[in-house]
């Protein structure tokens, strides 16, 4: 019997990470592409081929950050586009699966293992895997990504949103005056306006504008770098307000889904910086909810520093459904 050859990937606004399965079993040779530098994704997808002299495969299943609508994936963040039709006819696919990006993260949840995940209290969030659970997952990195997963009766259930684009909604007065700011300059400010890399800048930015400051650093790789050595007391600043809102924000979804289980937190920015993480208001602020602070107290939060999460998602759905 011939082996089964699954392509999988995670496609972000910066980079395209691809590694195959054979039989569905593990990850195997994994590698990072920038999509900047492929006018398109089968353009991505024939060079990682060629390079690990991959003749067929059989099928694909890739997470991508954007919405799937009717099987076709027009990228937020970049310029590609994924359509599932066109990809099944170039590469005579016998089955092919575009998911959004955090509905493969929350595919990973039941497969992390504790190595994979840095807790962020003093709950363990595995303890419920073999029972009925809600989870709620987001992450923030080019943009906010938000999902959930249910499991009931043995099955598992992921639930997708747009979450990141609900309005954001302050909390105090400093926080506030970024609003206002924030909202001469978009017309409407969503949680991804501050929970973002360019919401990092939009919170530095506003911050020199209130403090009267001229902006020394122009990206969120450098402010965040000047904030993790403590280099710059606005730099700090910036990284505290966006935890605090990471904070403020996971508790809203845990009210919204009810998922009191536990909060998985991906994406770019807060398991590079954990440290940043741990010495901010973060749990304080997740757990400022007036009545149902106690419950909130109670509910178990991890980071996920699996270096490959989404890819791990997209094998655990291929594995479970193709």
């Amino acid at each position: 019997m011939s082996n089964i050859i699954t392509l999988l990937a995670d496609i972000g606004a910066t980079n395209a990470r691809f590694a195959v399965s054979i039989n569905h079993g593990c990850l195997d040779l994994v590698q990072v592409l920038k999509c900047k530098e492929y006018s398109t994704p089968v353009d991505a997808i024939n060079f990682y081929l060629n390079e690990h002299n991959i003749v067929s495969i059989d099928n694909i299943c890739f997470a991508i950050a954007g919405p799937v609508i009717r099987g076709v994936v027009k990228m937020t963040n970049n310029h590609w586009v994924l359509d599932s039709k066109q990809l099944q006819a170039i590469y005579k696919l016998n089955k092919i699966s575009l998911l959004n990006d955090f509905e493969a993260l929350a595919y990973s949840v039941p497969v992390l293992s504790e190595q994979q995940l840095l807790p962020m209290n003093k709950y363990d969030i595995s303890v419920n895997k073999s029972d009925d659970f809600t989870y709620v997952i987001l992450g923030a990195g080019s943009g906010l990504g938000v999902s959930a997963l249910l499991k009931r009766r043995a099955s598992i259930y992921p639930i997708v949103s747009e979450a990141g684009h609900v309005n954001f909604s302050p909390v105090g007065d400093l926080q506030m005056a970024i609003f206002k700011i924030l909202l001469n300059k978009y017309q409407q400010v969503s949680n991804e306006h501050i929970l973002s890399g360019p919401g990092i800048i939009n919170i530095y930015q506003s911050l020199c504008e209130i403090e009267n400051q001229q902006p020394v650093f122009q990206t969120a790789q450098e402010i965040c770098e000047s904030a993790s050595n403590s280099e710059d007391n606005l730099c700090v600043k910036s990284l505290d307000i966006f935890f605090e809102v990471l904070g403020q924000v996971a508790g809203d979804l845990v009210l919204t889904y009810n998922a009191y289980d536990g909060v998985y937190i991906g994406g770019g920015i807060a398991p590079r910086y954990s440290r940043l993480m741990e010495k901010s208001c973060f749990n304080l602020a997740f757990k400022n909810k007036s009545q149902h602070q106690k419950r909130l107290e109670n509910t178990p939060i991890a980071l996920i520093i699996e270096p490959y999460p989404g890819l791990v998602g997209a094998n655990n759905y291929a594995k479970s459904f193709m």
